[in-house]
């Protein structure tokens, strides 16, 4: 039995059993292009969406509260890494400007600190690729080529 799929295209189907369901998944959508002022909702109606969004929190907190707390943990980490080493690099170009002005010796966790950025920039890349490939995606757009 074949059945119309899309446009005018036609897919074999090898279930005898068809039945209604399929004609209806089978079947081109029908699309209605609203006027210009219809696309964008308006303030009113996103407000109002919003009402929507306790029981959805409530679904998806009852189907699986590990992982969210897992994701909102990974958010909140990956919110501090740049405060970290924005820190961490302010205390390296201190160290430094005391070292030329005043001919002192650097301190002698300096190379530490060093170290310690690099650490932070490693591991924000690193959940930027755990993050897309957990969206779905295989690599992260700007590590093309990387494969771990």
């Amino acid at each position: 039995m074949r059945v119309p799929y899309w446009r005018g295209m036609e897919a074999a189907s090898t279930d005898s059993q068809a039945g209604p369901l399929l004609d209806q998944v089978s079947q081109a959508p029908v699309v209605s292009t609203p006027s210009s002022q219809d696309v964008t909702p308006r303030w009113r109606e996103r407000v109002a969406a919003l009402k929507n969004m306790p029981p959805v929190f409530r679904m998806v907190w009852e189907a699986a509260p590990g992982v969210i707390v897992a994701s909102l943990t990974c958010r909140v980490l990956v919110a501090l890494i740049p405060l970290a080493a924005l820190y961490v690099t302010k205390v390296i170009v201190n160290d430094i400007v005391d070292y030329r002005q005043h001919q002192t010796a650097l301190p002698h966790n300096f190379w530490y600190l060093v170290g310690l950025e690099f650490a932070l920039a490693g591991l924000l890349a690193g959940f930027e690729v755990l993050s897309a490939r957990a969206k779905g995606g295989r690599e992260h757009p700007q590590t093309i080529g990387w494969e771990i």
